[in-house]
């Protein structure tokens, strides 16, 4: 995380993902010791922590880390929002075929911000682009913004 730290430019946030199948206290104590290991860190405001777990964000959120908890189930958005809100996440991404105008408004009228992932190809950007989401995550930024750019006839900035 350090190399990938010194790597990626100063202005663009950095997400981390913590994961752990099948063991939410595993995912616990990976976010909480991602948060004391990067406790001090300069670049700390740049981080978001993401995850499956709700328990990880809810860590993370509470020693005063972005949290984004990766939602893979739409139902029930105004009790999600109101957890989420509740307990300091500040946002939520959507799995791509999951998501919904009614989800998205739901969402970011609880004051969250609204991602989504993992776009790879053109056309599933070109579906969600209207929904103005706050990021989108790709296994292949060059190569998407090459084929949207090819799609759609222009050039597309690599981060808003």
């Amino acid at each position: 995380l350090d190399e990938l730290l010194e790597r990626v430019p100063a202005e663009l946030p950095v997400q981390v993902e913590v994961k752990a199948i099948g063991d939410p206290a595993l995912a616990r104590a990976t976010a909480l010791a991602l948060c004391e290991r990067y406790r001090r860190h300069p670049a700390r405001e740049r981080f978001e922590v993401l995850s499956f777990w709700s328990g990880a964000c809810e860590l993370a959120a509470a020693h005063g880390f972005r949290a984004r908890l990766i939602l893979f189930a739409e139902y029930q958005p105004e009790a999600l929002a109101f957890w989420a809100s509740r307990r300091g996440v500040q946002g939520i991404c959507i799995e791509h075929f999951l998501i919904s105008p009614r989800l998205v408004e739901t969402l970011r009228a609880a004051g969250l911000s609204v991602s989504t992932g993992t776009v790879n190809r053109a056309e599933l950007l070109m579906r969600v682009a209207p929904l103005a989401l706050d990021s989108v995550c790709t296994d292949h930024p060059l190569e998407l913004r090459a084929e949207t750019a090819a799609l759609v006839g222009s050039e597309l900035p690599l981060a808003a």
